[in-house]
């Protein structure tokens, strides 16, 4: 981790006071420093215990003297698979658990405690090895000293109240306001995003200290922001937006709006009489009140195009709260800059749900669309054609919100002598052909609504008596289970294919290392390969036949020790090496995308690092683990995702996100899944 050696301080408009119609940003960064700090917990191995929970092994009391607040940062740290530190402060009592998945969402840190001194106690597996935790820096609140901040008072008085809106939170450090909407996404200004130091999302902000030196939540109101998600523009007024996402949280494992139970419905007004802001501005006046959530209403300035316009008081930390309409509670605009003054000049401003871009990345309040559904009029399920025969397909496709284009019809059809998937029909409703060998077929008709929602039906039937297609037997001759290999020997592979109602039409061989993969390397009956890499692996032959089913047989082997090393593989001796595509830190596109029913990608390390590579759907919900913290080498790792949640169900077409995090670098891809 980079060390931070430098002071954050709280930025103070001096200019407010002289230039009343200025328009402003309204950030408010917290005030804190960086500290060096050295702490060891040693080693230690887990031990049965009588209830078969970690057991606690080690504390230690960490304690900055006149410190308000403090949050750690660990150095090396290895707590396998169960065992985990508990952080309270001593102060309040409010308590993290993190284990290793808790702290790879954290950025190796910890959530901010209030207090001056805190309790760590690690708790080991019986099952773990070799755990230890490293302190290695803290972050240290400042005091706040009650120095004048920042307002934009739009007359002589702050008529701000103090409020509770549970869709409101806190973003720190940056000292903004962000805000959830009822699709799941988050909402603050863009120049809260822009600098990344908006990394933590907050609720149920506690009072400042009377000086006005900022308090926190418990850790179960507190959560992380994915840097990788930020979307954002910091163009100005009416040109200042910004859409992100958080982890779920590490106590609860609730996303805000799960746990909050409140969210606003962004809408496209630029209409309403009155505005209301509600966000955590600093509050000269009562300094315990200094950035926990205050709310004010005032009339419109008159909004146009992009930019909305209002005299609402607000004050520095109030960038980014929602513009809500008051008379229907909706959000119309994220709040961005002041500019109010007394005696009715000026106004303060923010950008409005008009601005594209902004309305896009929310994705605003626009109803759910409803899929078509398609529907096979011809031939029906299960029917026989003679050999020969011309067979008329029929379709049709309905949709309740919506029209679905017969231009937009694709049929498609797997039997034997014809290609997987195969196409022989778009933009028709009744196409017709003829079957090019006797046995079982499945028809596909796949149809999309205006907009551009899909789905699919099927019909199976049969030519020439066809019947039930008995499927094929997979059988591995060489290598034999258990077989051993020293690193860089060759393992020669060998497999047979039987059908007892037709032919093998194709081969297919790939394995799973240490749990990873699988990888593809070999379409060829047998062969060798070149063990690259230290291992465990599982080698799994699939054998096709030519009605289309499927069977495969596995065995597994060891390279080397068997433990993880590298990035290498089996290396089939006639397939191009593809590993030197990427080079470090990258993730490669998926391919093909969109897919169906499985998509393949490769990503780049520029270092050994712990690897956290994840799905999610279009609201931000984690459905796929693929690696869960595993330490990987530098190079080249190649995955596939097979459009299956964690509990191996099938999931529906639409847009998905691929994102992997590596040590302090993150990235994410779209996926178009179609079915």
């Amino acid at each position: 981790m980079n060390k931070r050696t430098f002071y954050h301080v709280l930025f103070i408009g001096l200019l407010l006071c002289f230039m009343p119609v200025l328009l402003f940003a309204q950030t408010s960064e917290m005030q804190y420093h960086f500290e060096d700090y050295s702490w060891k917990s040693g080693l230690f191995d887990g031990a049965p215990s009588p209830n078969g929970e970690a057991l606690f092994v080690k504390s230690h009391t960490l304690t900055i003297e006149h410190a308000p607040w403090i949050r750690i940062y660990f150095g090396d740290v290895n707590l396998g698979s169960n065992s985990y530190v508990l952080v309270t402060s001593l102060k309040d009592g409010h308590s993290q658990k993190l284990d290793t998945k808790a702290l790879q969402q954290w950025d190796y840190s910890s959530a901010y405690f209030n207090g001056n001194s805190l309790e760590l106690k690690l708790y080991v597996d019986a099952a773990d090895k070799n755990i230890s935790v490293d302190v290695e820096e803290l972050a240290v609140g400042d005091w706040a000293g009650g120095t004048p901040l920042p307002e934009s008072i739009c007359d002589i008085t702050d008529d701000r109240v103090s409020s509770n809106n549970p869709a409101s939170g806190r973003l720190v450090p940056v000292g903004c306001t962000g805000w959830i909407i009822d699709n799941g996404n988050y909402i603050t200004a863009g120049h809260c995003l822009s600098g990344g130091s908006a990394t933590t999302f907050e609720f149920n902000v506690p009072a400042s200290l009377p000086d006005g030196t900022l308090q926190h939540p418990g850790p179960e109101d507190q959560y992380t922001v994915i840097q990788s998600s930020r979307q954002f523009t910091d163009g100005g007024v009416g040109n200042d937006w910004g859409v992100y996402e958080v982890e779920n949280n590490s106590v609860s494992g609730q996303q805000p709006i799960d746990a909050m139970g409140a969210s606003f419905t962004l809408v496209q007004d630029l209409g309403p009489a009155n505005i209301r802001i509600t966000g955590y501005g600093v509050d000269n006046d009562d300094l315990n009140l200094t950035q926990t959530q205050q709310t004010h209403v005032g009339p419109s300035a008159g909004s146009s195009g992009t930019t909305m316009r209002y005299r609402t008081d607000t004050t520095g930390g109030n960038s980014g709260s929602p513009v809500i309409d008051e008379a229907t509670g909706n959000a119309v605009g994220v709040h961005t800059h002041g500019g109010c003054g007394s005696g009715g000049s000026g106004n303060n401003s923010g950008t409005s749900t008009f601005h594209a871009d902004f309305w896009a990345a929310a994705g605003g309040s626009i109803t759910p669309n409803d899929p078509p559904t398609a529907i096979i009029l011809n031939p029906t399920d299960g029917q026989n054609f003679a050999s020969g025969a011309t067979v008329n397909f029929s379709g049709d496709a309905t949709d309740t919100d919506g029209t679905v284009a017969v231009s937009s019809y694709v049929w498609s059809v797997n039997g034997p002598g014809v290609p997987p998937n195969y196409i022989f029909a778009t933009g028709v409703a009744n196409p017709s052909g003829v079957p090019p060998a006797d046995g079982s077929y499945t028809v596909t008709l796949e149809v999309t609504d205006d907009d551009g929602a899909t789905a699919s039906t099927t019909v199976d039937f049969t030519v020439g008596g066809g019947g039930t297609n008995d499927p094929p037997t997979a059988t591995i001759t060489s290598p034999a289970n258990g077989a051993s290999y020293a690193v860089g020997a060759t393992v020669n592979y060998a497999g047979t294919g039987t059908d007892t109602d037709g032919t093998i039409s194709s081969y297919s061989w790939s394995y799973n290392r240490n749990g990873a993969g699988p990888v593809t390397f070999s379409s060829s009956a047998s062969g060798s390969a070149v063990a690259t890499a230290p291992g465990t692996y599982v080698l799994t032959l699939t054998v096709t036949d030519n009605d289309g089913a499927t069977d495969s047989d596995q065995v597994t082997i060891t390279v080397g020790s068997g433990k993880a090393s590298g990035n290498g593989g089996l290396l089939d001796g006639t397939t191009a090496d593809f590993t030197g595509v990427l080079s470090g830190y990258e993730l490669g596109e998926a391919y093909p995308n969109p897919f169906n029913p499985e998509t393949k990608f490769n990503f780049s390390l520029g270092a050994n690092e712990k690897v956290t590579l994840k799905i999610y759907n279009a609201i931000g919900q984690e459905i796929r683990t693929l690696i869960d913290g595993a330490q990987l080498n530098a190079g080249v790792h190649s995955m596939k995702w097979d459009a299956q949640n964690n509990y191996g169900q099938n999931m529906p077409s639409g847009i998905y996100y691929l994102r992997i995090q590596a040590g302090q670098w993150q990235a994410m891809k779209k996926l178009s899944l179609l079915k």
